[in-house]
């Protein structure tokens, strides 16, 4: 196949912009959520809550620094 959308310069430049990340076929969402449990406990679960309303407020703080 051609693709013709771009001149060879102009594609070349983009391709070298491009960072592809290979991940596993199977359980990739799984590891995915597991890297994301893994620093939530790391960075906000790190010691014993015992009210659910501190519990909720810690991780809405938490996640609201995520982004």
């Amino acid at each position: 196949m051609r693709y013709e959308a771009f001149d060879p310069g102009k594609a070349f430049a983009l391709a070298q912009r491009l960072e592809i990340h290979h991940i596993p076929k199977h359980g990739s969402w799984l590891n995915t959520a597991e890297i994301e449990l893994s620093a939530l406990t790391r960075q906000c679960l790190d010691r014993r809550i015992d009210d659910l309303a501190v519990l909720n407020t810690e991780l809405a703080a938490w996640q609201q620094h995520q982004q």
